[in-house]
C-alpha cells in the first residue's frame, strides 16, 4: 500500500521502486501486483536497468508464447538502446525468435548487431532465416548471398558456399555466377563448375575453364582427358 501510494498519489515512482522491490525479493517473489507495479513506476520514471529486471522476471513466468515474444521484443529494445548489455540482448532475442518463429523482424535484429556481439554460426541461421520470412525479394537474396559469403570466411566452409552459390546461379541473380566461380575456385570445385557450365550451355565457358584446368594439371594422363574433353565440347 506504500507503494501504491508513493507511485500513484504522490508522483514519485522512483521512491516507490525500491519498496516494490523488496516486496519481490524478500516478502514474495510471486506477487504478480506488486511486479506489475514495478513495471509502470520504472517506466513512469524512465529507469532502464530495474524495468528491465521486472520485465525478465515476468518473462519467467510467463507460458504463453506471443506474450513471451511480446515480452522479449521490449526486452531488446532495452538493451538496445538504454540498458545496454550484450549478452542479455542475445538472450532476448532468442527468446523472441524461438516464440514468435515466423517473424522476420528478430532475425533483422540479430543480423544487425555489431560484429562484436554476434556468433556466426546465430548469424548464419538469422540470414537463412531471412532469406525464408522475408516477403521482399531483394532482402531474401541479399541474405542468401552474405550467407555464402559467411560459409567461405568467417565459418571456413568452401563446400556449402559453393553449393550456395551455385542455387543462386541456378535463379538466374546476375551476380550469382561471379560469386559461383569465386567459390569453385576456393573450393576446388571446378568440375562441378565445368558441369554447371555444361548444362546451361555455356560451351565457351565449359572450354576456357577445361583448358586452365588442363595447364594446371600435373598429371600426364588427366592433362590429356581434359584436352580432349575441351576438344570435344
Amino acid at each position: 500500500d506504500y507503494a501504491h501510494l508513493l507511485r500513484t498519489q504522490l508522483g514519485q515512482p522512483k521512491a516507490a521502486m525500491p519498496v516494490l522491490s523488496r516486496i519481490l525479493t524478500e516478502l514474495d517473489p510471486e506477487f504478480e501486483p506488486a511486479l506489475d507495479a514495478l513495471i509502470a513506476a520504472a517506466e513512469v520514471a524512465g529507469d532502464a536497468p530495474v524495468l528491465a529486471n521486472a520485465l525478465e522476471r515476468l518473462l519467467k513466468r510467463e507460458a504463453d508464447p506471443g506474450a513471451r515474444a511480446d515480452l522479449a521484443a521490449r526486452l531488446v529494445d532495452l538493451y538496445s538502446e538504454r540498458a545496454r548489455d550484450p549478452a542479455a540482448l542475445a538472450l532476448a532475442l532468442e527468446i523472441w525468435a524461438h516464440d514468435d518463429p515466423d517473424n522476420v523482424v528478430p532475425q533483422r535484429r540479430v543480423r544487425d548487431l555489431p560484429s562484436d556481439q554476434r556468433n556466426a554460426p546465430r548469424l548464419l541461421h538469422a540470414l537463412d532465416e531471412i532469406a525464408r520470412l522475408s516477403d521482399r525479394r531483394d532482402e531474401r537474396l541479399e541474405a542468401e548471398r552474405a550467407a555464402a559469403e559467411l560459409c567461405a570466411n568467417e565459418l571456413q566452409d568452401p563446400d556449402a558456399a559453393f553449393e550456395r552459390a551455385l542455387r543462386l546461379a541456378r535463379l538466374g541473380v546476375s551476380w550469382g555466377e561471379d560469386l559461383l566461380r569465386r567459390f569453385a575456385l576456393q573450393a576446388g570445385k571446378l568440375t562441378e563448375l565445368t558441369e554447371y557450365y555444361a548444362e546451361t550451355g555455356r560451351y565457351e565457358e565449359v572450354v576456357d575453364l577445361l583448358r586452365q584446368r588442363a595447364e594446371r594439371e600435373v598429371d600426364g594422363e588427366r592433362r590429356a582427358e581434359l584436352v580432349l574433353w575441351a576438344a570435344r565440347t
